[in-house]
């Protein structure tokens, strides 16, 4: 968090916020709409402290859903209805160095080391405070999350703050729910604390007691801070005083002033009267008391005047959308024209992207990954989560997967303003200043041409599916696995190609939306060919998708598997530092190698747990493969998006529509799952190695019952079933691809991993 909590300590000291029942926030009106900063939201659970180990798995938080939805629901049964904001769009104020990767990394690290040496519990002390996950992290999961709830949510052009005191001055909200940065932006009055309380129950289940705990809205609270109350505390200031003491301060934007820091000047910690007193001491001039304080070198170094002058008018003007369509700055129409906005506010906040680009991030549509690469003409790639380093991850981000990011970047470039054909692009990466990429957007060809031809319709859809037949519950329009299937056909091929007519009407259903938008990612990545067939890359991901009669994470799975095979990376030959624990240890090096190859194929998978915090045996082996496949997963994602967001703004589809949020969470690889199935299948094949062969089933019987213990709350047999499931079909997909795809000599490989595996089995 920043640390506006200065202001905050104050206030409550100075008893300045108001504390009400939380079943009384409905009394003003009928059901008021609370407008809730998601990234504050976020902050204010403390989420990595309830949930450590996210940090020692990776993916999305497990028990996140369950908390969200609880807390959701019992807020609102008080009467009100909330509304979440995100941030959007980077405005270029925060740091966008990897410094906070490389902090995770580091601190992750000494974790696994405080683990190996046997301390579970100071490990978890260390993944507590690790970094991550991020709050962006988090809101990544919370819009999956909202959605699938059913809990509306929207995505502000840059601030979620500017947007959300936009939308309290229009009426489109009637509370806000945020932290003191809020005052920024021109709030005056705001919710900073909602406090659930849930009261301990005890009932009887089975002949034995239990405590349940149930929400009581008479001892939940709620607290609210108004703006004139506090400039009156502090000596009737004007609001601009109170503002640039909330930046001296500090604020999630800018570092507290330097001076404020030293111990020579003040007794440490600082407090907000000090910031005051300091600031009326130079007639509110923040530039004047810089001047006092020019020798402290800190100023100089963090850049801290022009930083300071870029927040206070970039808070002044932010961007906010008016309408669906009309991004533009706050003082759009409460300012004259001539004090609207600076005419180099693209130097302060970023270039305007097309307000329908603009629309489909307000809605949730896209992320903003790629879009802040072009906005800010940077892409910074981060440590492994599991810290130190290793050839193959920085062979994976330096050269493997730098195609993708510019594939993403050329998608989006041109279909938008030819400015952005122009621009230069650095990639930096976490190890160091003195090692960047730079490309030009021009210089690379537009994978458009090789698209146009994607328009099939619902009736050929459906067709299709009609000649499919009853071949799999799971073969749907809309799938992975129908998508290939589809393509088996060679007259379906045929008349899947298209060229767009003078007057073509668009693409509607979701179903026949999708469908194309995998079939022209399929084609950039190699598995389709121009002819609309399936290539050898194709064939061996579709017979993989057959053998498994796909659900949606095992379809996922196994692309992934075939990227990573693709890649050279998926092997049980050693491609982390030694010292990295967590990697198949007992039986012989062949035993360990087969253990290996098998247990990261199923870190692609999603091990059977219930929506509660993971708790058992962790491998940072495990955690450092699953850092590729993270990658991996991003990179194809942001592929998938490129495609949705093109077809859009090149009117392929019919673009007045609700339901953006759903053909966004159709398309795959939304989620990110944990290295928890690869981690399972690791412990319970090692350990079965340790017993003498040939295995006895009573002893296997007794080994997986162990791992159950070890595995609080995981399905440890249904899960270890899904990781089998899912090697099968990867190992008949390798044994039947092409030579040139698979060598002999890796095919005898899988195979020999596949003959040890089997009487490793619990049938």
């Amino acid at each position: 968090m920043s640390e506006a909590p200065v202001f905050d300590s104050w206030a409550l000291a100075a008893e300045l916020p108001v504390t009400q029942t939380l079943k009384n926030i409905g009394e003003a009106g009928e059901g008021p709409v609370i407008g809730v900063d998601a990234s504050y939201y976020l902050e204010e659970l403390r989420y990595p402290t309830k949930e450590p180990l996210v940090a020692a798995l990776g993916g999305f938080p497990m028990a996140l859903e369950g908390m969200i939805a609880r807390g959701v629901r019992d807020i609102e049964s008080c009467g009100c209805k909330l509304y979440f904001y995100f941030d959007g769009l980077d405005s270029g104020l925060r740091d966008a160095s990897c410094a906070a990767s490389v902090h995770t990394a580091t601190v992750n690290s000494r974790a696994f080391s405080v683990y190996e040496m046997g301390n579970a519990t100071g490990a978890i002390d260390h993944f507590k405070h690790s970094g991550f996950p991020d709050i962006a992290w988090l809101c990544s999961a919370l819009k999956v999350i909202l959605h699938r709830q059913g809990i509306p949510f929207v995505v502000a052009p840059f601030s979620s703050h500017a947007q959300l005191v936009h939308h309290l001055n229009e009426g489109a909200i009637d509370a806000i729910y945020g932290p003191s940065d809020l005052f920024l932006y021109g709030a005056t009055r705001f919710i900073t604390k909602i406090t659930p309380f849930y009261e301990a129950q005890t009932v009887k289940d089975a002949d034995k007691s239990k405590k349940r705990y149930e929400f009581s809205p008479d001892q939940s609270t709620f607290t609210w801070l108004e703006l004139e109350p506090c400039l009156k505390m502090l000596g009737d200031i004007s609001h601009d005083t109170l503002l640039d003491a909330l930046l001296l301060a500090g604020t999630s934007q800018l570092e507290a002033f330097p001076p404020l820091s030293d111990p020579l000047n003040y007794q440490q910690p600082f407090t907000f009267r000090n910031v005051v007193d300091l600031l009326v001491s130079t007639s509110g001039n923040v530039i004047r008391l810089c001047d006092q304080y020019v020798h402290d070198s800190r100023i100089g170094k963090l850049n801290w005047v022009d930083r300071y002058m870029r927040v206070v008018q970039s808070a002044r003007h932010m961007i906010v959308l008016f309408h669906h369509d009309l991004a533009k700055p706050c003082t759009y129409r409460s300012q004259p024209r001539s004090k609207r906005a600076p005419s180099d506010l693209h130097e302060l906040i970023g270039l305007a992207l097309p307000e329908e680009l603009q629309y489909y991030l307000y809605r949730g549509m896209i992320g903003t990954r790629v879009l802040n690469w072009l906005m800010s003409g940077k892409i910074s790639v981060s440590a492994p989560l599991s810290g130190g380093d290793s050839d193959a991850y920085r062979k994976l981000m330096i050269d493997d997967l730098q195609p993708r990011r510019e594939e993403a970047l050329a998608l989006l470039a041109y279909s938008i303003n030819r400015y952005f054909q122009q621009r230069e692009i650095t990639t930096l990466f976490w190890f160091g200043p003195e090692y960047e990429v730079k490309f030009n957007i021009k210089d690379l060809s537009s994978p458009k041409r090789l698209l146009f031809g994607w328009r099939v319709r619902e009736g050929q859809l459906t067709e299709r599916l009609k000649a499919i037949g009853s071949y799999s519950k799971n073969c749907v329009p809309g799938s992975l696995y129908f998508a290939l299937q589809a393509l088996s056909d060679k007259d379906f091929c045929a008349q899947s190609i298209s060229s767009k007519p003078s007057q073509y009407e668009p693409l509607f259903s979701a179903e026949e939306i999708v469908c194309n938008i995998l079939w022209r990612f399929l084609q950039l990545r190699g598995y389709v060919s121009e002819k609309h067939e399936l290539t050898a890359w194709g064939n061996l991901l579709h017979n993989i998708l057959q053998k498994l009669d796909s659900t949606r994470e095992q379809a996922e799975a196994a692309l992934l598997a075939t990227e990573l095979l693709r890649l050279g990376l998926l092997t049980g030959n050693a491609l982390f530092p030694k010292d990295y624990g967590g990697a198949a240890v007992h039986g012989s090096e062949t035993d360990r190698s087969n253990c290996l190859l098998i247990a990261r194929l199923a870190c692609t998978g999603k091990m059977i747990h219930p929506a509660k915090g993971y708790s058992g045996p962790l491998s940072r082996h495990l955690l450092a493969y699953h850092s590729l496949i993270t990658e991996v997963r991003l990179c194809l994602r942001d592929l998938l998006e490129m495609n949705l967001a093109v077809m859009f703004l090149e009117a392929d589809v019919e673009r007045i529509r609700e339901d953006l949020l759903d053909i966004a969470a159709m398309l795959p690889l939304q989620e990110q799952y944990s290295a928890g199935l690869g981690v399972l299948t690791k412990i319970y094949l090692d350990e079965l190695s340790t017993l003498e062969q040939p295995i006895d089933r009573g002893e296997q019987e007794r080994t997986m019952s162990r791992a159950e213990g070890w595995l609080v709350h995981t399905d440890v047999s249904g899960s270890f079933k899904l990781a089998c499931e899912l090697w099968d079909a990867v190992c008949e997909g390798v044994q039947k691809s092409d030579p040139s795809l698979v060598s002999e000599e890796e095919k005898a490989t899988w195979k020999r991993a596949d003959t040890w595996l089997t009487p490793r089995r619990l049938l």
